[in-house]
C-alpha cells in the first residue's frame, strides 16, 4: 500500500514550500469524514480548479463514496475518461483536436505526447495504472442529460410525485418544496415572478398545495387544466375569478401548454425518474458517480432542472438516518448565479436548507466558484473546508479575506499572512483551510487519474452513454399476464347484470394485453388479504397486502386450486369500470351470482395462500446481517455497504487513537533522546577543542623551555591526558545517546507499519465489494391470513 493510499483519507497531493517553490514530501491527506461539514473550492480559470475537484471525486470514488454531479460546462464529466493501459489509441478519440492543430502536430502524434504526458504525471505523483483500474472498477459513472437524449435521460415534467409522508407532515419544508418547484416552472416559460407579489405564483403555489396536501401526483397535464379549471374556488378570502379571471388563465395554461405539444421538450417526459436513491447505486449495489450534464440547456432550463434536483435532494436527506461518515457527496461545479449573495434564484432556498442541516446525514456539499462573490456568505459561514486557488483580481482577493474574517473567527492566521500567502499562490496550488486542523495549509493537487481533456461533447456524451438502462415502469405495479392463451378460447359477448350485493373490480391491463384491438374480459374470483410474517431472530412482524386471483372451477362449484395466482397489485390499481367500452365479457358460472360462493371460496383461496405466498429476507452470513422482510436486495446491500463504512470510519478512529497515544509518548522520548544525543555532541566538541589547547600549551611551553622541562608543563601534561581520557568518555556517551535516539526512530517506524498493518486488516475486515447474500422464504400461519374481501373480478385476456 502506497503511504497516501489510507482507509477514509482522500490523497489530494503534496503540501508546498512557498520558501522553495516545490512540494515537500508530506501528503495533503484529506479526511473524508470533514467533508460532511461542506467544501468550497475558489480560483480563477487555469488555477487548477476543476483538476482538484476532480480528483476529490475520484477519492471518494475508491473509497465507495457515490457522488451527485452537476457540471453546468462539461469539464467534471472528463471522469469517464480514464484508461488503464494509458495507450496511445485511448486517448486519440477524446483529444482536443484544436489544440493538436496549433502545436502543428497530427492527431495521433499529439494523443501520442497526452499519453506521455499522463503517463509521467502519474508516475511522479506515486501513482500507477493499477490505481486507474481501482478508481474504474470502484464506483459506476453515468452522465445524464436531462432534456436531450445524448446521455441517460431524466425525466422531469413526466411527473411531480406528491412529497412522501415525512415531507407532508412538515408544513414548513412542504411550503419551501412548493415554492421552489413553482417558481422553477414559471421560470421556465419566462415569467420571474415574486412569491408575494405575483398572482401566477400564489395560483400554482395554492394547485400544488392542494394536490400535495391530499397525497396527489400531479403532471404538466395536471397543472395545465387546473390552471384554467382550478380545484378551489377561493384564493385566500377572494373568489379565483376575481383573484385571476378564466381569460388570463386561459394565457397562463397556454405558456405551459406550448412547452407539452413542443418537440424539443419531449426529452423532458422520458428516461429516469428523478428519485435521488436511484442515482447513488447501481443494481448491484456498486456506488454510481452520477453526472448532470446541463451545458445544452438555456438559463431557464438550467435554472429549472437545478431547483428541483435540489429540492429532491433535500427531501431524501430529510428521510435519512443520522450518520457521522460521509455517504454521498454533492458536487456543483460552476455555482454562479445559483447561490448569489443578494439575488433569491429558485435554487437558493433549498441550497441554503442543504448547507444547514445534509451533515447531520452524511451528505457532504462541495460547491466550486471562480469569484467569492459568486455565493452568500451566509452559506459561506456553513462551509468548514475552504480551499483557495489563485484569484483574478485585488478585489476577489478583499471579498475572500472579508468572508475568511467573517466565517472563521478560529482561523489561526492573520489577515496579512493570508493575503501574502494567497499572493504567491501559482497554477494547482492552494491554501486549504479546514476548522477540523489546527492551522491552514498549503499544498499542490496530484495528479488526475482521469484525462483531463477539456469540455465534453454532446457527440461524445452519446458514445459515453450506451442505453442499457430505461427504468419508466414500476415492476410493482404491473398485473401478470392472463392465464387463457387466446381471446378465442372463451365466449364473448356483452356485460352480464351482476348483483349488488355482489362487489366486483375490473384489473388493469398487463403488458402482455394490448391496447389496440378486441378486449375481452374474463371472470375470475380476486380476494384482498393482509398476512403477517414473523422473522424468528429479529422477532420483526411484517405485514403482506396482497391481491390473490382465481378462475373458476370448470369441475365444481370453486376456484380452479392449480390455477390460482398472487398478483403484483395494490388495491388502488383496481378499477370500477372496464378499460374500454366497447369491451366484451365471457360468460360467468351460475355460483358467481350468490354472494355466499364467495364466502365459501375463501377458505380454499386462504389454504392456497398459506402454502404460496410468502414474504423473503436476505442474510449476509458473514455480517450475521437480516434484511427486512421483502426489502429489496439492492436496497439491503447499500444499507450494509453504509453500516460497513460507518463501521469501519469508527474502528479507523479507535485504531488511530489507540495509536497516537503510543506515538505521542514515543515523540517525547525521541525529543528528550534527541536533546541528550545534542548535548553529547556539544560536550564532545567543546572537550576536544579543550584538550587540543591543553595539549598545544603543554607542547609549546615545553619548547620554549627547553632540554629541562618544568614541573608546570610535567602537571600541564598529565592535564592534557586526562583531557584526551574524557573527550573518549563524552564520546561513547554520545554514542549511547545516539544508540538511543535511533532506537526510538526505529519503534517509531514500527509502531507506523504495525499501524498500517492493523488498518490493512480493518480493510479487509470491511470490505463491503464481495457480500454474499443468501434468500430465505418465511411463510405465514394460518391464523396470520386475513381476508378482507372476497368478490368477482373481471381480468383482461390477451
Amino acid at each position: 500500500m502506497q503511504d497516501f493510499e489510507k482507509l477514509g483519507l482522500f490523497y489530494l497531493g503534496k503540501e508546498f514550500d512557498t520558501k522553495n517553490q516545490k512540494t515537500t514530501d508530506g501528503f495533503l491527506l484529506y479526511d473524508s469524514r470533514d467533508l460532511v461539514t461542506h467544501a468550497v473550492c475558489l480560483g480563477m480559470t487555469g488555477s487548477g480548479k476543476t483538476g482538484l475537484c476532480v480528483t476529490l471525486l475520484e477519492e471518494a470514488a475508491i473509497d465507495g463514496i457515490p457522488a451527485l454531479v452537476i457540471d453546468p460546462k462539461g469539464d467534471i464529466s472528463n471522469l469517464l475518461l480514464t484508461f488503464p493501459d494509458l495507450k496511445t489509441e485511448d486517448f486519440l478519440p477524446w483529444i482536443n483536436y484544436d489544440e493538436a492543430r496549433k502545436e502543428q502536430m497530427t492527431e495521433k502524434d499529439f494523443a501520442e505526447k497526452q499519453a506521455d504526458v499522463w503517463r509521467k504525471g502519474i508516475s511522479e505523483w506515486g501513482q500507477n495504472p493499477e490505481r486507474i483500474k481501482l478508481l474504474k472498477d470502484s464506483a459506476e459513472f453515468r452522465i445524464y442529460t436531462p432534456g436531450s437524449s445524448a446521455g441517460y435521460p431524466v425525466s422531469f415534467l413526466k411527473s411531480f410525485q406528491a412529497p412522501g409522508e415525512k415531507t407532508a407532515s412538515d408544513r414548513e419544508f412542504l411550503a419551501e418544496k412548493i415554492n421552489s418547484t413553482v417558481t422553477g416552472l414559471l421560470n421556465l416559460v419566462g415569467i420571474e415572478a415574486d412569491p408575494l407579489n405575483s398572482r401566477e405564483h400564489i395560483l400554482l403555489t395554492n394547485i400544488f398545495d392542494y394536490y400535495w396536501s391530499n397525497k396527489e401526483d400531479m403532471s404538466l397535464e395536471t397543472i395545465i387544466r387546473s390552471i384554467q379549471k382550478p380545484p378551489m374556488t377561493n384564493v385566500g378570502v377572494v373568489s379565483v375569478e376575481s383573484f385571476f379571471p378564466s381569460k388570463d388563465r386561459f394565457a397562463l395554461s397556454m405558456k405551459f401548454n406550448n412547452i407539452l405539444a413542443s418537440p424539443v421538450f419531449s426529452a423532458w417526459t422520458q428516461g429516469n425518474p428523478l428519485e435521488i436513491e436511484k442515482y447513488l447505486y447501481g443494481q448491484n449495489g456498486k456506488p454510481r458517480v452520477s453526472i448532470f450534464s446541463i451545458s445544452h440547456l438555456n438559463d431557464s432550463e438550467r435554472m429549472f432542472f437545478v431547483s428541483l434536483f435540489l429540492t429532491s435532494l433535500l427531501e431524501w436527506t430529510r428521510s435519512q438516518e443520522g450518520t457521522s461518515s460521509l455517504r454521498v457527496i454533492f458536487y456543483m461545479d460552476e455555482v454562479f448565479g445559483y447561490f448569489p449573495p443578494v439575488a433569491n434564484p429558485p435554487s437558493k432556498p433549498p441550497l441554503m436548507s442543504l448547507l444547514k442541516q445534509a451533515r447531520a446525514f452524511g451528505l457532504g456539499v462541495v460547491l466550486a466558484t471562480q469569484n467569492p462573490a459568486d455565493i452568500d456568505y451566509k452559506g459561506l459561514s456553513n462551509i468548514g473546508t475552504w480551499f483557495i486557488g489563485k484569484l483574478q483580481t485585488a478585489r476577489d482577493k478583499e471579498k475572500l479575506l472579508e468572508g475568511l474574517e467573517s466565517s472563521a473567527s478560529d482561523f489561526q492566521m492573520t489577515k496579512n499572512e493570508i493575503s501574502n500567502l494567497i499572493s504567491g499562490i501559482g497554477k494547482r496550488v492552494f491554501l486549504m483551510r479546514n476548522i477540523h486542523e489546527e492551522k491552514p495549509k498549503l499544498f499542490k493537487t496530484r495528479w488526475a487519474l482521469s484525462y483531463l481533456r477539456g469540455p465534453i461533447t454532446k457527440e461524445q456524451i452519446k458514445i459515453l452513454s450506451p442505453k442499457e438502462e430505461t427504468p419508466v415502469r414500476t415492476e410493482d405495479n404491473l398485473p401478470e399476464p392472463a392465464a387463457v392463451d387466446s381471446v378465442e378460447s372463451v365466449s364473448a359477448h356483452s356485460k352480464p347484470f351482476i348483483p349488488e350485493s355482489i362487489k366486483e373490480y375490473f384489473i388493469p391491463l398487463g403488458e402482455s394485453v394490448s391496447e389496440s384491438g378486441k378486449l375481452v374480459y374474463r371472470p375470475v374470483i380476486l380476494s384482498i388479504g393482509r398476512l403477517f410474517f414473523k422473522e424468528e431472530k429479529s422477532e420483526e412482524t411484517h405485514e403482506k397486502k396482497c391481491i390473490i386471483v382465481a378462475p373458476f372451477s370448470n369441475i365444481n362449484q370453486g376456484p380452479e386450486i392449480e390455477s390460482i395466482k398472487e398478483m403484483k397489485l395494490n388495491l388502488k390499481d383496481l378499477n370500477d369500470k372496464p378499460y374500454k367500452e366497447d369491451a366484451e365479457f365471457s360468460s360467468v358460472p351460475p355460483e358467481a351470482f350468490n354472494a355466499k360462493f364467495f364466502s365459501v371460496s375463501e377458505k380454499a383461496i386462504k389454504d392456497w395462500a398459506q402454502r404460496n405466498v410468502f414474504a423473503e429476507i436476505k442474510r449476509i452470513p458473514t455480517l450475521g446481517e437480516v434484511s427486512g422482510i421483502d426489502e429489496d436486495e439492492r436496497d439491503f446491500r447499500i444499507r450494509m455497504i453504509q453500516h460497513l463504512r460507518e463501521k469501519r470510519d469508527e474502528e479507523v478512529e479507535k485504531l488511530r487513537s489507540k495509536y497516537a497515544s503510543k506515538m505521542t509518548k514515543l515523540e517525547e522520548r525521541e525529543r528528550k533522546a534527541l536533546h541528550v544525543f545534542e548535548k553529547k555532541k556539544d560536550e564532545v566538541s567543546d572537550q576536544k577543542s579543550q584538550s587540543a589547547i591543553s595539549f598545544g600549551s603543554t607542547f609549546i611551553g615545553a619548547f620554549l623551555g627547553g632540554r629541562r622541562i618544568s614541573a608546570s608543563n610535567l602537571s600541564r601534561a598529565a592535564s592534557s591526558v586526562r583531557s584526551v581520557s574524557r573527550v573518549t568518555k563524552k564520546n561513547k556517551e554520545a554514542g549511547r545517546a545516539k544508540e538511543n535516539y535511533e532506537k526510538i526512530l526505529a519503534e517509531k517506524k514500527s509502531l507506523n507499519t504495525d499501524l498500517e498493518n492493523d488498518i490493512s486488516i480493518l480493510q479487509k475486515k470491511f470490505d463491503s465489494s464481495e457480500l454474499e447474500v443468501v434468500r430465505e422464504k418465511i411463510f405465514p400461519k394460518k391464523k396470520d391470513i386475513f381476508i378482507d374481501l372476497t368478490c368477482l373480478a373481471w381480468e383482461p385476456t390477451k
